[in-house]
């Protein structure tokens, strides 16, 4: 990403305009996140909501809006499809008839526009070509009978306001900004308009069909530069959206081998269907968290990775826990952090993750963070550090940690907030958000500050109402805070006790009569997986363990029926209904 910063800016860049200051350009279709703040001029208005792209090895790559604005991750430029079609050219930004869709709750947006009686189909996603530095493929495709033309267009905007294009050009089949490529198209374009604060929108040229200079300057940063393809029915056209490379040696991938690699990484991952929660909002939830951890701090790489790590998905979570390690190994990580990272190595090694060489050869850096640890955790919690430290080859200090007969101390609670769960018994814990005030970050806070109570649940439904067609939550949406919805629903479901499991400790009594569904969620006991089916007032259970050890493991649903327990590995049981009023 470093290298990314030194992409697309001038060494001396010019201060992008301000929001209210776009206005005085004239007439510009904008985007459709910052129309509604230019039109007040209110940087407050913009809008926030949409999707990022990301791809493992290159982090978020970019950003998509509800217009199908893309937006690379802190560069001053953006880019647009508009279609020309009949008699008339239409623009994501602003048609009433824009829908889009995460292709199965991936990273991989689908934005459709109709365009006359049928639609024009753009697909978008991030790819990292081997190299560490990420692109965004985009696809376009008609399904209109007639052919339409494709304007490619790299405007001077960012996610949230005015960006910086001081110079925009055509060359050959590349799109260059600010000296830099920044579009590499399959094929040289036909037509190129070019536009400013100054000559106004390229917009106001595509009516007249005119040929337009290949090159612009604009001393504001105002250059905005489209494109002109020609797109057959049964066709595809597809262009890349680059770092300021010419053109990678690998080819994008097709997209449905993108799909399959993206749930490649998801397959081992638990699965939790809850009453009115998408069965595709959990794989976007994850695959979130998997691409766009790596750009974040330690602490939100250490509470992302113990998200992963609960929901089944230890390989991705290694490879997190190990560049926080590496940060530890370095010096640069403050001291206050290494109870939660080692913790969450901790859990790692309990919940049967292998061990990889990367955090092998980290035996002792865990020895220092554990030492920390060991002040603000309970007996279970040392039992998991024992684990670890025992997988890292170190037995001696495992034995001195299992004998440890320290009591928590007040940075116990501290512990816990980082890693949404209590330390002691995973049960809800108090989370101090240290992101936006945002109605998102308020939601998780209230759910995992609860106590396994209906406002948890009550949670769940605001975040779905908040949601969108694509499941996304604006500047909430934020890695860390996936990771804390993601351990909110699986505290919901599943609480660990030193001799068992027990089953949907967060229910309500809204749920009373719903269908709940989760697969191999990973415990310090072994695999659960459980349906819960009603029979008129009246729970059914189903449920199979895939223990850990030739020990037994006791099941328990105290919230619906607390007089029920078993010690078998699978099996089924109709529970006492429970009492209504008492959730």
């Amino acid at each position: 990403m470093r290298t990314l910063r030194r992409l697309f800016s001038n060494p001396n860049p010019k201060r992008s305009a301000d929001v209210a200051d776009l206005r005085s350009w004239g007439e510009w279709v904008w985007p459709r996140a910052l129309r509604r703040a230019i039109e007040s001029s209110d940087p407050a208005d913009i809008d926030q909501t949409g999707n990022d792209l990301s791809v493992l090895g290159a982090g978020v790559v970019g950003h998509i809006d509800a217009g199908g604005t893309i937006a690379l991750s802190d560069r001053p430029a953006s880019i647009e499809v508009w279609v020309g079609g009949g008699d008339r050219w239409w623009f994501p930004a602003i048609e009433g008839s824009v829908r889009q869709r995460r292709v199965d709750g991936l990273p991989i947006v689908e934005t459709r526009m109709r365009v006359g009686d049928a639609d024009v189909v753009m697909t978008a996603w991030a790819d990292e070509p081997g190299d560490g530095r990420g692109r965004i493929v985009v696809s376009c495709a008609t399904e209109t009978e007639v052919p339409v033309v494709l304007a490619v267009v790299v405007r001077p905007f960012t996610r949230t306001g005015p960006g910086s294009i001081e110079e925009m050009r055509s060359v050959d089949n590349l799109l260059v900004a600010n000296g830099r490529p920044i579009v590499v198209l399959p094929r040289e374009p036909g037509d190129v308009l070019v536009g400013s604060s100054e000559n106004g929108d390229c917009a106001r040229q595509l009516g007249d069909r005119l040929v337009g200079d290949t090159h612009v300057a604009a001393a504001d940063g105002s250059a905005t530069l489209a494109a002109m393809l020609p797109l057959t029915p049964g066709a595809d056209l597809q262009f890349e959206i680059v770092d300021g490379r010419e053109e990678a040696t690998v080819s994008p991938a097709p997209l449905d081998a993108v799909v399959a690699g993206w749930k490649s990484h998801l397959e081992l991952a638990a699965n939790v269907e809850l009453p009115g929660w998408p069965k595709h909002l959990l794989p976007s939830l994850l695959s979130g968290m998997i691409g766009s951890g790596h750009d974040q701090g330690v602490a939100a790489r250490t509470h992302i990775a113990a998200a992963l790590i609960a929901m089944g998905l230890d390989r991705p979570a290694a490879t997190l826990l190990e560049s926080v390690l590496d940060d530890v190994a370095l010096g640069s990580v403050d001291r206050s952090d290494w109870p939660s990272i080692a913790l969450a190595v901790g859990r790692h090694f309990a919940l049967g993750s292998e061990l990889t060489p990367a955090l092998e050869a980290h035996g002792d850096t865990v020895g220092y963070v554990t030492g920390e640890a060991l002040r603000s955790c309970g007996p279970l919690q040392r039992t998991e550090l024992a684990a670890a430290i025992r997988a890292l080859g170190n037995p001696r200090a495992a034995e001195d940690v299992e004998s440890a007969s320290l009591s928590p101390s007040a940075s116990g609670a501290r512990t816990s907030a980082r890693l949404g769960v209590d330390i002691e018994d995973d049960a809800w814990a108090h989370v101090d958000s240290d992101l936006d005030a945002t109605s998102v970050a308020s939601i998780t806070t209230a759910m995992v500050s609860t106590s396994r109570t209906g406002r948890a649940v009550d949670g769940l439904v605001a975040l779905r109402a908040l949601a969108g067609s694509t499941w996304r939550w604006g500047i909430g949406d934020d890695p860390t805070e996936r990771a804390r919805i993601a351990l909110a629903m699986r505290s919901l479901v599943v609480r660990e006790t030193s001799t068992g499991i027990d089953v949907v400790p967060g229910i309500s009594t809204a749920w009373f009569g719903q269908n709940v569904t989760v697969e191999r969620v990973p415990t310090r006991h072994g695999l659960i997986s459980f349906a819960l089916r009603w029979h008129g007032p009246r729970p059914a259970l189903l449920w199979e363990v895939e223990a850990s050890s030739a020990s037994p493991v006791e099941l328990t649903c105290r919230s619906l029926d607390p007089s029920w327990q078993t010690m078998e590995a699978s099996g089924e049981a109709l529970l006492e209904a429970p009492n209504t009023g008492s959730h």
